[in-house]
């Protein structure tokens, strides 16, 4: 009996799959055979049907045996990390900067990774995206955004070839012009795009007054958005429930690459500079260039730190008090 396996290859262990069609990139490189190391065999009879195609694309014949292509044993969340691995599959330039910087508390070299940050990596977007999350839920509670608004265009108001995105945010300029005028002061706000399965966008606005929907309505409507809009009032309990229901990691991530995605009023800071009493600079080189060439010194490398995908992300270096000695 003939027996036909998945594809595999010294650089395919722990190799994922998204879905029927689409493996996942592979993620590091070490020899797998199968989960566990044994082989399931299963032959189908002559009118029997296979349940469902192996994942990608690796078709089993009328006779074959199914291998999990997932190695429990060399899954990089359960095993020790190699610290020379490099992801592949993420943002173009994430990881391709490092950043140094000198703890005078503990007298150590420190380096850290610098991720790309784009909405459109495969690491950095969902990163981003529960981060975004989190700080609009604090946001909301701490400066009394109770209001959920919808404000969404009317297609008859576009011009042919018109980009919908930017006759949204025309829109919405003078919408806050507006605002200004009714309440003497500008409302605080925080404003997320989503797009349809037409690919109209609209936008969730989290807004810290309430607006009567009639006066939003013939306001937006004459503006040229539309005059189908919806607000809401909700309590504070509310807030987590509502935006785990609509402001998904999906959503943020569904937009358009180039889109801004969120948009808040000049008073909020959702992401603010993060502070330490180290001074950083840049460093045009990879963090695993800068720990292969630290473990060649005579210093000792320590603190070493890792992502949630068991690749390095920073690590520090313990020097003698004497400038000199400081690794360049």
């Amino acid at each position: 009996m003939e027996n036909k396996f998945a594809g595999q290859s010294a650089n395919q262990s722990g190799q994922r799959f998204l879905d029927s069609s689409a493996p996942r990139l592979i993620r590091h490189a070490e020899s797998c055979e199968t989960a566990g190391g044994e082989f399931v065999s299963s032959s189908a009879g002559k009118d029997q049907k296979l349940s469902r195609e192996f994942e990608g694309r690796a078709l089993i014949g009328a006779a074959g045996a199914v291998i999990s292509s997932l190695d429990k044993k060399t899954n990089n969340r359960n095993t020790e990390a190699d610290l020379t691995a490099v992801p592949v599959g993420r943002g173009k330039h994430c990881g391709r900067f490092s950043i140094r910087g000198r703890d005078i508390r503990t007298n150590k070299i420190c380096y850290r990774r610098v991720n790309c940050g784009s909405w459109t990596c495969s690491y950095c977007g969902p990163r981003k995206a529960k981060r975004a999350k989190r700080a609009i839920r604090d946001l909301a509670e701490t400066l009394g955004l109770h209001y959920f608004l919808t404000l969404t265009i009317d297609p008859a108001h576009l011009r042919e070839g018109e980009d919908a995105m930017k006759h949204l945010q025309a829109c919405f300029d003078k919408f806050r012009t507006y605002l200004r005028r009714k309440f003497g002061i500008s409302p605080v706000y925080i404003r997320v795009v989503e797009f349809t399965k037409t690919g109209l966008p609209h936008y969730h606005i989290l807004i810290d007054r309430y607006i009567e929907q009639q006066w939003i309505s013939q306001t937006w409507d004459q503006l040229g958005g539309g005059r189908i809009v919806w607000i809401k009032r909700a309590r504070i309990q509310k807030i987590a429930h509502y935006l785990a229901k609509y402001l998904t990691k999906e959503l943020l991530l569904s937009a358009p690459k180039g889109t801004r995605r969120i948009t808040t009023a000049r008073a909020v800071k959702l992401f603010p500079k993060f502070q330490s009493e180290i001074v950083w600079e840049l460093l045009r080189s990879s963090i695993w260039f800068l720990h292969k060439r630290a473990s060649q010194t005579i210093f000792e490398v320590n603190e070493i730190q890792l992502d949630e995908e068991n690749y390095l992300k920073a690590f520090s270096i313990s020097v003698l008090d004497t400038p000199e000695h400081e690794p360049g």
